[in-house]
């Protein structure tokens, strides 16, 4: 008989959490191991949930509303009885929800902390993950070393696991010239890549500014910004004030983030934070030179096309880094891309599963 094993998160939304649980669905072919997912609000038929009705991914729905809401617990009690797993992984803010079910019994419980634990959650979230993990016997999960022991110190424990984010290595590698036509876009042009939601921690305002300032060193370039989010209004204002619209290129949420890639001169990462990054590691995947911040863990130095810079480095020094990617050469690596393969990472969740 396989093992249930149930991930619960809040949303389908297009953001690294998601995609990890994404993933899971998407690529175990255990079999000892059958994967569902509950999602706590309705399809808000983003990109990802898109992915799952087209493929027929095991997700359940839960209730028509937004914030927290105390219906919710009911329905999740409902639908984790109707499962019966052995197993429940939590993510983003659904452990509170599961807390009030009552049904963590007799099951193993985990919960992944995708961010460090300080930024991770909101108060009341911490207050939950800290009686879970200490009272509850919840078992912490990060996305790499330096996080686990962050965690251990920030909720007094000893026990969190590490599973790394997994992409499907093979897929990194598509092109497809016709991106160029579609983003109107000559095939001289030098192009800047970045992915990630538009919000503080991604640091769009310093990609502005450190792109405003490529403009006047060559005219021939162009800034790819995917991704959504609260801050995209104000990002694309502020574009326009600097007089760089026709250079830069909003796309939204995307679908073919490797075709993106590989059409990319350069990728440019520079966040505020990062529990790990999940798009850093499909851009080594996909053999691109990238330049990203010291807030990235160490731990993410996977290829050599890598090079690390501080915020507080001249804008002239990310400036010269960006536009010569062709110098990047980082000797100091910390893992393999193949340590990344979903594959992989599906057998050591099973593993951990099976063995906590």
């Amino acid at each position: 008989m396989k093992m249930k094993v149930l991930q619960i998160i809040p949303t389908f939304g297009v953001a690294g959490a998601e995609k990890v649980v994404l993933n899971y669905l998407k690529y175990n072919q255990s079999d000892t191991m059958h994967i569902k997912a509950i999602s706590l609000y309705p399809s808000q038929n983003s990109m990802y949930d898109q992915e799952i009705a087209a493929k027929g991914l095991d997700v359940t729905y839960l209730h028509k509303g937004h914030g927290f809401d105390i219906s919710v617990v009911k329905e999740l009690k409902n639908a984790i009885k109707q499962y019966n797993p052995d197993v429940i992984h939590t993510h983003l803010y659904a452990l509170k929800y599961l807390l009030l079910t009552g049904e963590m019994k007799n099951r193993k419980i985990f919960h992944t902390i995708h961010n460090q634990p300080d930024k991770d959650v909101g108060k009341l979230d911490e207050l939950i993950n800290r009686y879970c993990f200490r009272k509850s016997k919840v078992i912490p999960v990060t996305l790499q070393d330096e996080l686990a022991a962050e965690v251990n110190n920030y909720y007094g424990v000893t026990n969190t696991k590490v599973i790394k984010n997994g992409i499907p290595l093979q897929e990194y590698n598509k092109k497809n010239n016709e991106l160029y036509k579609e983003l109107n876009i000559k095939r001289d042009t030098f192009i800047i890549g970045h992915i990630g939601r538009f919000s503080w921690q991604k640091n769009h305002d310093f990609i502005i500014n450190i792109f405003e300032q490529i403009q006047k060193v060559n005219k021939n370039t162009c800034l790819l910004l995917i991704g959504s989010g609260g801050e995209e209004k104000r990002i694309r204002s502020l574009v326009e004030e600097k007089g760089i619209g026709e250079r830069v290129r909003f796309l939204g949420n995307r679908s073919d983030i490797a075709e993106l890639l590989n059409i990319m001169n350069v990728f440019f990462f520079p966040s505020r934070y990062e529990g790990l990054g999940i798009v850093l590691i499909e851009a080594q995947a996909a053999n691109i030179p990238c330049v990203v911040s010291t807030a990235i863990p160490e731990e993410v130095l996977l290829t050599s096309k890598i090079k690390r810079l501080d915020l507080k480095d001249s804008p002239q020094k990310w400036e010269e880094t960006l536009l010569h990617p062709e110098t990047i050469h980082e000797s100091q690596l910390h893992g393999r891309l193949q340590d990344y393969d979903i594959s992989k990472i599906l057998l050591g969740l099973e593993e951990m599963y099976k063995n906590s």
